[in-house]
């Protein structure tokens, strides 16, 4: 996170593309998992595979540590692992 100006800037490291803004820390937080969370909410055809969260930032100062939602974070790991295992839809039900 970086401030600028009366702003709070935060991005996702893992995922280039995924980053907000808040007045406050609380509310850059919310709108981050807002922002992560519509990143990773793909159909369940998707083929796009996302990188796991890197557990080396968890102590480094100014990051801080954003849950995605139980559902989307579900979905996502069986197409990771579908895709993977070169496996069909109809082969993971």
């Amino acid at each position: 996170m970086r401030q600028e100006s009366t702003c709070l800037l935060g991005e996702c490291l893992e995922i280039e593309s995924c980053h907000s803004q808040g007045d406050t820390i609380p509310i850059l937080k919310k709108m981050l998992k807002e922002a992560l969370d519509l990143t990773l909410d793909e159909p369940a055809s998707s083929n796009l595979m996302f990188p796991t969260p890197n557990s080396e930032y968890d102590t480094k100062r100014d990051i801080v540590s954003i849950s995605v939602d139980n559902r989307i974070a579900f979905a996502l790991l069986v197409r990771q692992n579908r895709i993977s295992k070169r496996m069909t839809k109809k082969e993971v039900q």
